[in-house]
């Protein structure tokens, strides 16, 4: 019996039917775009009820889906209008920046409604059509916190690895559904993200930050996360299942060196005026390692 069934690769997603839920923004857009140019019937969701003028035409905009009958009228709506959910693909909130003794038990409790309960109230509800059709995808787009550590983020990457976690072991105990679930760690300088650190830091040093703290010399996209999730979401990963896969530039490769060296911070790039510190740094370390 043949287990390998050629792909269309202009139409990875023909006749799928998606549910995205995002926050409204660039990357809700670029993702919606890229199914969509892929085949897909994408049905967007915001995320946490907000109506915004970033939204994809035709956006529904129901309520916070941490509202468990909210959720659940969401799925039914469409499955109702599309008779199936052959993926669902869920954004997390943009990272924020608190120290752990500044942000209250509410606002902690807040923010974890708003992204893992949210995925649970969609995944639990949309599960049963899933397994009748014995097919289906789960992607989480998280973050890269959520298996790094740097300060100010303790409550939003222990939620980025809550979700992980949820989608991994949903497509371990649904797999004999033919149901995968898999996640798309985003890096701290793609879009919103990167906005948040442009707005704490200044765009100068934030923009400098995101030389130095990943390998890729230039900063990454919306797109790069949406190719990723066109991956996830499609045959491209028929085999893959329980993974989370960082989209950062190679920022986990090389650590957050703000962490351990605030102030000479080595410089792992190769974006123009670092490459004299980084060699000047490469030379120091040589000679105290042959003394």
């Amino acid at each position: 019996m043949s287990t390998y069934t050629p792909l269309n690769y202009g139409a990875l997603l023909a006749e799928k039917n998606v549910l995205l839920a995002a926050p409204a923004g660039e990357l809700m857009q670029t993702i919606s775009n890229t199914l969509r140019e892929q085949g897909a019937a994408v049905y967007c969701v915001e995320k946490n009820g907000r109506d915004d003028d970033r939204l994809p035409c035709g956006c529904m905009v129901r309520g916070r889906l941490a509202d468990e009958v909210i959720a659940d009228t969401i799925i039914q709506e469409v499955l109702q209008q599309a008779g199936s959910i052959d993926s669902i693909v869920f954004c997390a909130d943009p990272v924020f920046l608190a120290k752990s003794e500044a942000l209250s038990g509410a606002a902690a409790s807040a923010f974890y409604e708003n992204n893992w309960l949210a995925l649970h109230n969609l995944v639990s509800h949309a599960l049963p059509a899933m397994k009748r059709q014995c097919c289906g995808t789960l992607v989480a787009v998280t973050s890269d916190y959520a298996v790094s550590a740097v300060p100010g983020v303790s409550v939003y990457s222990s939620v980025m690895a809550a979700m992980n976690a949820y989608v991994r072991s949903v497509g371990m105990e649904c797999c004999k559904f033919d149901i995968r679930g898999n996640s798309v760690m985003a890096g701290f300088n793609i879009g919103a993200n990167g906005d948040v650190f442009e707005a704490a830091l200044g765009k100068e040093t934030a923009q400098d930050a995101f030389r130095r703290y990943q390998v890729l010399p230039r900063q990454g996209s919306c797109q790069d996360v949406a190719n990723s999730v066109l991956f996830c979401a499609s045959p491209l990963s028929n085999s893959i299942n329980g993974e989370s896969f960082p989209v950062n530039g190679g920022a986990l490769v090389i650590g957050h060196s703000n962490v351990w060296n605030p102030k000479d911070k080595p410089v792992y790039s190769t974006w123009g005026e670092h490459d004299k510190k980084d060699a000047a740094f490469s030379n120091a370390v040589g000679k105290e390692e042959t003394k």
